[in-house]
């Protein structure tokens, strides 16, 4: 369910924690900026959100995008390629988290 609480981290940085699934992306029903998207590469999501994200409208800047990597994939080298992979899948210039 959605929150207006904001989250802290372990970094220099907050956001919102407005979270929906890339599902309400896709059916253009995303609701405000600031919001966090979830994806992974075992979801087989991270192309489709993307595009969502990109057909929204909404700035880049006010969505905090987020992927994981397959538990396949420990192992520095394995866990480069796989973020190499999302960034491929993605064709985005970052991802959040």
């Amino acid at each position: 369910m959605p929150s207006n609480q904001d989250i802290d981290t372990y970094v220099p940085l907050s956001f919102p924690f407005i979270s929906f699934p890339c599902l309400s992306f896709h059916h253009g029903t995303a609701p405000e900026p600031n919001i966090q998207v979830d994806s992974a590469r075992v979801y087989r999501n991270e192309g489709p959100c993307s595009q969502a994200m990109k057909k929204s409208g909404i700035p880049r800047s006010e969505i905090f995008f987020t992927s994981k990597v397959p538990p396949r994939a420990m192992g520095y080298e394995a866990t480069k390629s796989s973020i190499n992979s999302s960034f491929s899948q993605t064709g985005l210039d970052y991802i959040d988290l």
